[in-house]
């Protein structure tokens, strides 16, 4: 046998290898002429991506899948072997993947590679189409969702990391149950609807609070969380809330009922609770709303939502029996307007025999302000009486009931006794009429203060026995109103001596004869001697009494005649006394008859 080669262009070579490499540097032709020239060839054993046009695109051995790399026997993982200078090859199928199938998972690529199963790596990835997060693991039992193959798809070390990138706008808790559709959060989120004013829980019983959630939305650990921190709900009590949302822990007795004290929309307070259940209190309501404001106590109810009923404790006691009616009277004082004489009563149970009580007992406390005493209902219900008249008729029941006290009585200017009216005790003017009319704890304090400028003259009209009236009664003074005589200080209608008292000033003096002196009384100068006997009350015609009475025997005119002044009868010439206007005066009849009145009338004409 020769020891060259000799290619078909004539060429000489020692080996097969130098041949085909210098006829076919590279590619499948080189192959060809290895193994037309009776040689074998191996192959790299490096990997190369092999391109085939079908899903079976992979990364593949340098090697013959019969022969294996280096011979070792039949390899799937082989893809038949490159010719000299043909493609890129990498040391390991990783490589190959990371650089020629960079769109698939490596894991994957490099396990089709090398003819192995891919199980996946058992991390986390959204599926868009259930919007839930599933494991990168063969599909069938959750939570794998299948094999992730493609590169572009992020994988999480948790499912948590994934529902918080990928599906921010669900709920995260709710995010992660919906790994297993069969299992819910037991959670508790904010209702709609009709349990728009509570929370409901994200649960599968039967019970009337689970609801499916719907993904979006804050979950709570507990329905108080939730009553508490939902915003859709701010609105709502807390205390109705957590009732109504969790009976089972937040109600009384597993009832969704709070037991909280509310303002029931009328005159009183409620209580949350089941008014129909066996034993339940008179004061238990249904009617508590979702965004009334509850209290711990009646009381408390009472003083913040009915402080207009004065008295809280009163508001208190007709609560917790339920009606103002039910519960035992209040044995406070109110204004009753019904009567016939307004006035404070006090509010007792139907049985008592007190003066003091109503006709009944309140049957509704609603706009009734009470008090704790008389004293204090009349000062604030009927502050124009006079406090003891108020109260006197408290006391007596509506009765007229006398104080004992003064008042001034302006028609007779004198001060009058409330007590009842007596001859035997002329002070007394009965019960006063007019209730506004202060009173007085003395005669003296009522006259000081209401006739002040009377003086003595207001207690002595009231009572002439007075010594202060009966001294007085012995002075004498100037009237005004007597035609300028002098009167008795004193006020006995019956003795004409008496003028009334004297006003305060007013110059008194010891007797009648005194008084009218014009030496002691300047009003009376120039007064006759008739004037001054009238100024004592003394009769003028009296001769004994008055001694002016019998005259001066003086002449003087009357009407038509000159006459003399002294009383009729007394003799022919006498005219009787002057009157008190008369000034001129005669010594004689021809005195008088001279004068110009007279001329030519014959003097026995003339005279009387």
């Amino acid at each position: 046998m020769s020891q060259f080669l000799i290619d078909t262009f004539g060429g000489v070579h020692d080996t097969l290898i130098e041949c085909c490499q210098g006829k076919f540097p590279s590619g499948q032709q080189y192959n060809d002429c290895i193994t037309g020239g009776g040689g074998t060839i191996l192959g790299s054993a490096k990997w190369y991506p092999k391109w085939d046009g079908s899903d079976d695109d992979r990364c593949a051995k340098d090697c013959d899948p019969d022969v294996g790399a280096g011979g070792s026997g039949p390899d799937s993982a082989c893809g038949g072997i490159l010719g000299k200078g043909q493609g890129d090859r990498y040391d390991t199928a990783e490589a190959c993947c990371i650089a020629r199938f960079s769109y698939e998972v490596t894991g994957y690529c490099v396990a089709k590679a090398e003819g192995t199963t891919y199980t996946g790596t058992n991390k986390w990835v959204v599926d868009w189409s259930e919007h839930v997060c599933l494991q990168d693991c063969p599909p069938g039992a959750l939570p794998c969702g299948g094999v992730v193959d493609e590169s572009y798809r992020t994988l999480y070390d948790s499912l948590a990391d994934c529902c918080s990138s990928e599906l921010p706008s669900l709920n995260s808790d709710f995010c992660e149950a919906q790994v297993n559709p069969a299992t819910s959060t037991n959670k508790w989120f904010a209702g709609t609807g009709t349990k728009g004013d509570r929370c409901v829980k994200d649960c599968t019983g039967s019970s009337d609070f689970c609801e499916e959630f719907s993904g979006f939305g804050t979950l709570y650990d507990t329905a108080k969380d939730c009553c508490e921190q939902a915003g859709s709900i701010k609105w709502v009590n807390h205390d109705f809330c957590e009732s109504r949302s969790d009976p089972l822990t937040y109600g009384v007795g597993g009832a969704a009922y709070s037991s909280k004290w509310f303002y029931d929309k009328g005159e009183l307070c409620s209580k949350d609770c089941d008014s129909s259940a066996a034993g339940a209190s008179a004061a238990c309501s249904e009617n508590l709303a979702a965004s009334d404001t509850v209290y711990d106590s009646a009381l408390e109810c009472c003083e913040e939502k009915i402080s207009w009923l004065t008295d809280s404790t009163v508001c208190e006691v007709a609560s917790i029996a339920g009606s103002a009616a039910d519960a035992p009277a209040t044995n406070k004082f109110y204004a009753d307007y019904s009567t016939g004489i307004m006035r404070c009563v006090k509010d007792c149970d139907d049985t008592s025999t007190d003066p003091q009580c109503a006709d009944s007992k309140l049957e509704s406390i609603v706009g009734v302000q009470l008090f704790d005493d008389a004293e204090a209902c009349c000062e604030k219900k009927f502050g124009w009486y006079q406090p003891d008249l108020c109260q006197a008729l408290v006391a007596s029941g509506g009765e007229a009931t006398n104080t004992g006290k003064w008042e001034a009585n302006y028609m007779e200017e004198t001060c009058t006794q409330d007590c009842p009216v007596s001859s035997s005790n002329p002070t007394c003017g009965g019960t006063p009429k007019d209730l506004s009319q202060p009173l007085y704890a003395s005669m003296e304090d009522c006259c000081k203060q209401k006739f002040s400028w009377m003086g003595d003259s207001c207690m002595c009209k009231a009572d002439p026995t007075l010594t202060v009236c009966v001294e007085a009664a012995t002075k004498w003074y100037a009237s005004d109103k007597d035609n300028g005589k002098c009167k008795r200080n004193c006020d006995d209608s019956a003795d004409d001596e008496c003028g009334g008292m004297a006003s305060v000033g007013q110059t008194l003096f010891d007797s009648a004869e005194e008084c009218c002196d014009p030496s002691n009384n300047t009003r009376f100068t120039g007064q006759t001697a008739i004037q001054n006997c009238e100024c004592q009350g003394i009769d003028p015609n009296d001769t004994t009494l008055c001694v002016a009475a019998a005259g001066d025997n003086r002449w003087y005119v009357k009407g038509t005649k000159c006459v003399k002044n002294c009383p009729t009868g007394s003799d022919d010439e006498c005219g009787g006394l002057a009157d008190s206007w008369v000034w001129n005066f005669f010594s004689s009849a021809s005195a008088c008859c001279d004068t110009s009145q007279f001329q030519g009338i014959e003097f026995e004409d003339c005279i009387g």
